[in-house]
């Protein structure tokens, strides 16, 4: 998908930011800086705003980033994004039921542009407020209202019981939502987020569906004629013998699912500290220390190609827990060092992904 790029143009600074509500820190976009003057530099001060998660306190932190820009050839620039994005505020643990999230950072840049080496300031302005979201312009996007996911296809459903939609909202807007099954409307509702992002978990125990089916959740805002839908798809394949799900932290910083119906095998990698010592002038060795580290191979099962994406945002994901119950999740760190997204020689796509186990107390034993 292709994103058209419009930049504003301040005296001695193009902006690509402004004019957008929303803005994501992972885009390739920059600020860029110019001049006619030889010798001269930019002194930025780019004041930062970032909100707590709204279940905690909803409050805000005030940062203020002085960095400088030296020019070559009397032009420079320069990624902010990536700077915001290691400011926003993480989730400490899942949320597993619907809920408002996190509002955009906002951020005011001031720049001025000074002669070096006299530092004497020639002339400055101030950029329009920038309102920021972690993760890259979303592909499934309209106007202000987006699912904010790596993937835009149609996702596998098997045993599932439920699934974390993540929003992005426009706080205070009223949006129209309805649940289909295949392509009658069996549920509307309406929500208003307070924040920027907002999860919809979606409870497929609550739909009567049967292989074949193809599930979809609807969202948009009453414009002047119409309602402008956008949708996310699940196709329901047949029950799995096996049903395991496994939650990790998105590029977005929210939560996402995904249903791994293969099998699974959970094994303890030991290693032990050794010393030598002699006894009656023989070597006698003993054992120090010895340490257990669990570890979890799990296959996928059969997952159309659509859901590929969904499966490589997972192996770059930071933090992963696999999903026993709501109040017992296990948390994980991901050991796939390679896997092969293509074969032509392979007609269905399946994937074997391997984690180790991070223990919550000593001696804990693991099955699910």
């Amino acid at each position: 998908m292709e994103i058209p790029i419009f930049y504003t143009l301040y005296d001695f600074i193009a902006s690509p930011y402004v004019g957008k509500l929303y803005n994501f820190t992972k885009d390739s976009l920059f600020l860029d800086f110019y001049t006619q003057i030889n010798n001269t530099y930019f002194d930025v001060l780019m004041k930062v705003k970032i909100f707590d998660l709204y279940f905690q306190t909803a409050l805000f932190q005030e940062y203020i980033i002085p960095f400088k820009v030296p020019l070559f050839n009397r032009k420079q620039r320069e990624n902010i994004g990536l700077r915001i994005d290691k400011m926003i505020t993480r989730l400490s643990t899942p949320i597993l039921n619907s809920s408002n999230i996190y509002n955009a950072a906002q951020v005011v840049i001031e720049v001025s542009e000074k002669t070096y080496p006299e530092r004497i300031e020639i002339r400055k302005t101030t950029l329009s407020p920038i309102n920021f979201l972690a993760g890259t312009t979303p592909k499934n996007k309209v106007n202000n209202c987006a699912f904010l996911e790596m993937s835009n296809g149609t996702k596998r459903i098997a045993n599932a019981s439920f699934d974390f939609i993540n929003l992005m909202l426009q706080p205070g807007v009223i949006y129209i939502c309805q649940i289909l099954s295949n392509e009658t409307v069996i549920k509307e509702f309406e929500i208003i987020s307070e924040t920027t992002t907002y999860l919809y978990k979606l409870n497929f125990n609550e739909i009567d569906y049967n292989p074949g089916d193809v599930i979809e959740f609807k969202i948009g805002k009453q414009e002047v004629t119409e309602i402008q839908f956008i949708s996310k798809k699940y196709l329901i394949f047949p029950e799995a013998e096996f049903s395991n799900i496994i939650l990790f932290e998105d590029d977005y910083k929210l939560i996402q699912s995904y249903e791994f119906t293969g099998i699974h095998l959970i094994k303890s990698e030991f290693t032990f500290q050794n010393t030598n010592i002699k006894r009656n002038l023989i070597d006698y060795i003993k054992n120090i220390d010895s340490k257990d580290v669990p570890k979890l191979t799990i296959n996928t099962g059969f997952i159309p190609k659509s859901d590929i994406e969904i499966i490589s945002s997972l192996i770059n994901a930071s933090r992963v827990w696999l999903y026993v119950s709501e109040n017992n999740l296990i948390e994980m760190v991901n050991e796939t060092k390679s896997i092969i997204f293509d074969d032509a020689d392979r007609e269905l796509n399946s994937f074997e992904l391997e984690f180790t186990i991070n223990k919550k107390r000593y001696e804990e034993n693991y099955s699910f």
